[in-house]
């Protein structure tokens, strides 16, 4: 069989212009501007015009070497306030504008296998709020243990749509969200810092909302959402003496299940209606420990 011939893309070259403004009201707030614009270019894997096997999701997957490079123009506002210099409360809006979004699809028209690919949407856009916020107790109360204690949130409500083309095949599923796109992201952390004693205490929490796994290509299949799940990670370390720290920490407490459906009313989401399970697994928990030796 005579090797597979390659297809060579011509190179192209991208204007990237960025702007980045900053107003201080006073020392500890402040209002933040920024403008770009962006591409994201394929990667080989999906351009290249060939079959290879996702042990993962059990799919066979094939590139698309006419994939062309997504556009993406970027604007962010957002205001900061420094209550101290280790605290911070943020709240920001945003907007991004892509146009040949590329997407990871599935081409399956039975229901026997897989088969994903990738394609260009027409255009699409997100556009959400922001809050991040850092607190100390240390101000608040004179207990010497709480005095060490520290939260972090970070959560983002975003809302996205994707428009395709007009001869696209998939003009069923054209009000849904952007593949891989979730309208919720929250991350939040409970701190406990010793220095004196050596103490490192830390449990984070995530959390993202449904968000399409792969995205329907045709009328005879549907997209595939991923339904959220919590994941709580613990570590602590300890110190002794001027060199050694010992470390212990679980990641993914609570081992929650993956849960895959089909959007088979084709609503842009999961309700009571979808009945088209696709995966529901553990990943598992992992735990370290380990000693660091500081010379």
């Amino acid at each position: 069989m005579p090797p597979r011939r390659l297809t060579r893309r011509s190179a192209t070259s991208s204007f990237l212009p960025s702007l980045n403004a900053t107003y201080n009201f006073n020392d500890r707030s402040l209002l933040r501007l920024a403008a770009s614009q962006t591409v994201n270019r394929p990667e080989f894997r999906e351009i290249a015009n060939y079959s290879y096997y996702d042990f993962t999701n059990n799919a066979n997957i094939k590139g698309n070497n006419k994939l062309r490079t997504a556009k993406i123009y970027n604007a962010d506002l957002r205001y900061e306030f420094y209550p101290s210099k280790s605290e911070l409360l943020s709240v920001g809006v945003f907007y991004k504008h892509f146009t040949g979004a590329i997407e990871q699809v599935t081409n399956s028209t039975n229901g026997s296998t897989l088969d994903l690919g990738f394609l260009n949407a027409a255009s699409a856009y997100d556009v959400g709020v922001e809050v991040e916020a850092r607190k100390g107790l240390v101000e608040l109360t004179e207990n010497p243990f709480l005095q060490h204690i520290s939260f972090v949130l970070n959560a983002s409500f975003i809302k996205s749509r994707v428009s395709l083309a007009s001869g696209d095949d998939t003009s069923v599923d054209n009000n849904r969200p952007l593949q891989g796109q979730s309208p919720y992201v929250v991350n939040t952390g409970i701190f406990y810092q010793d220095d004196d004693r050596r103490w490192q205490v830390s449990a984070q929490y995530n959390v993202i909302g449904p968000r399409i796994l792969f995205a329907s290509s045709n009328k005879q299949n549907f997209s595939l959402f991923e339904l959220p799940r919590h994941v709580i990670d613990l570590a602590v370390t300890k110190g002794f003496g001027p060199h050694l720290d010992v470390r212990v920490g679980i990641q993914d407490l609570l081992n929650q299940y993956t849960r895959q459906y089909y959007d088979s009313d084709r609503s842009g989401g999961i309700s009571s209606a979808d009945r088209g399970a696709f995966g529901r697994f553990r990943r598992g928990q992992y735990s370290t420990a380990g000693l660091t030796y500081k010379f």
